[in-house]
């Protein structure tokens, strides 16, 4: 993923002008030849109204009409598809997270800044057609909300999941480094995913995804924890050996399967707790089994 080179402030953004030329020069040539596309379409209406008005079938219409009714709507739907795919669906790409759909992004700020609509739209209406700084540029809503420490603007990725109000998109709040942009697909693998809430309004909510976690952490003390662990053993170790010199018969299965491995000097102070019936019998159990 790249970022566009830096644009020195003040000097003009000549994309956003040509977008407004563009705008003006079809708008002009629309109203002086009457929008031909809504005259095309409200006459061929009015052709529809008249035949279900007399009621004309299919068969009663000339080769004229018939090409007229199944040309003439297929121009108007190729149109909105080559639409759809050239405009709309590029700049509504599907947001997977983790590789789990999450809805359709709306607005991305903090990627690729300089390259979208609302950047030149905010140079035209808000900086009389010169490029601006990516900070300044309005975000949807959040206003300042979305900066960190040092007052530099987080990267913020704005989706729906289903139609709604502008004020409604869901933010995501991400490092750049997470993201890739695809031409249909904003791709985020994150191993971290938490919600930040928002004091008083819970529109300005949002989720952060980072690839490392913001918890600081300090180096254990392993000789602490060695000797801790080493006390806890020998506890459990004591209990067990107090649980089966005072009832072997019902406590004995239940010690065996909740013993401890231990050390050999722990060992030989556990053995010499014993009465030398119980002595005798692990010292011959013990050499059985070195014979064998």
């Amino acid at each position: 993923m790249h970022s566009n080179p830096q644009r020195t402030p003040r000097s003009w953004n000549r994309r956003a002008i040509l977008k407004a030329v563009i705008l003006v020069a079809v708008l002009v040539i629309a109203i002086a030849l009457q929008f031909p596309l809504a005259r095309i379409m409200i006459m061929w209406t009015e052709d529809a109204q008249m035949h279900m008005t007399n009621n004309t079938t299919w068969n009663g219409m000339d080769q004229r009409d018939r090409t007229a009714w199944a040309i003439i709507p297929g121009f108007y739907i190729i149109g909105a598809l080559v639409g759809y795919w050239t405009y709309y669906r590029p700049h509504r790409k599907r947001l997977t997270v983790n590789h789990l759909e999450g809805g359709v992004v709306t607005y991305i700020h903090g990627i690729h800044a300089g390259d979208n609509w609302l950047y030149d739209m905010s140079c035209l209406l808000f900086n009389g057609g010169r490029h601006m700084p990516w900070g300044h540029v309005p975000r949807p809503i959040s206003g300042d909300y979305y900066r960190d420490e040092d007052g530099r603007d987080l990267t913020v990725i704005y989706y729906r999941t289903e139609l709604c109000a502008p004020w409604r998109w869901k933010r995501l709040v991400v490092d750049p480094s997470i993201v890739t942009v695809g031409v249909f697909t904003v791709w985020i693998k994150g191993r971290f995913d938490k919600v930040r809430r928002h004091e008083y309004n819970p529109v300005l909510n949002y989720r952060l995804v980072m690839d490392d976690t913001e918890y600081t952490t300090g180096a254990p003390d392993l000789g602490r924890f060695a000797n801790h662990h080493e006390q806890m053993l020998d506890r459990i170790q004591r209990t067990n050996l107090d649980l089966l010199r005072s009832n072997p018969s019902i406590m004995g299965g239940s010690v065996k399967q909740n013993i401890m491995v231990h050390s050999s000097d722990r060992t030989m102070e556990s053995f010499e707790l014993l009465d030398g019936d119980e002595k005798a019998r692990i010292i011959e159990e013990m050499g059985n089994a070195t014979d064998a």
